[in-house]
């Protein structure tokens, strides 16, 4: 499975933008379960992570996304996610299908791209990093976190994990688990 990360590799200087969702699912795959707030400090010390407020056109954004009716508004972290990667141009990295379904109608002029946390795993450079960790860290963010599983992806989990972790994984679609118990 190639990540859509890695079609953006090269990128002169790539931002992302990650939603509370993705940042929980990538905590999830640590083994030690690291306290939040050293792991946010971490990255922000080794300048992997800034902390951003939204602009005046980031505020209307976010104010749109969260006001209306219940199929088309987003929660305060999904609106806010996509509002501050639109305004400053950057990549949205976001698990939910809604947020997915809004920025699309939404941002279609802006074309912006969206990624989400197993595109963030299945990309070759944390494949190389964590070459002999990475089956347990991703079925730890797929126990502890519930992360989500798109289908493009199902493949490529049932292959890392192997058939039996992934019956049991209850954040995986059923039809795919029970494809998976029928090989």
């Amino acid at each position: 499975m190639k990540s859509r990360l890695d079609g953006l590799a090269g990128t002169e200087e790539l931002l992302l933008v990650l939603d509370a969702s993705v940042v929980i699912n990538l905590l999830a795959t640590d083994r030690g379960g690291s306290n939040v707030d050293s792991v946010l400090a971490e990255l922000e010390t080794n300048q992997l992570l800034a902390i951003r407020e939204l602009g005046a056109q980031g505020l209307e954004d976010f104010a749109a996304m969260t006001e209306g009716t219940i199929r088309d508004t987003l929660g305060d972290g999904e609106a806010a996610t996509l509002a501050l990667a639109a305004e400053i141009g950057a990549v949205a990295v976001i698990d939910e299908n809604k947020a997915a379904r809004i920025a699309r109608e939404r941002y279609r002029d802006n074309s912006m791209t969206l990624l989400n946390s197993l595109d963030l795993l299945a990309c070759q450079a944390v494949q190389q990093a964590f070459r002999d960790d990475l089956t347990a860290m991703v079925l730890r963010a797929l126990q502890l976190a519930r992360m989500r599983v798109p289908i493009p992806f199902e493949a490529w989990v049932l292959d890392l994990i192997g058939p039996e972790e992934f019956q049991r994984c209850t954040s995986i679609r059923l039809r795919a688990r029970n494809d998976a118990r029928a090989r």
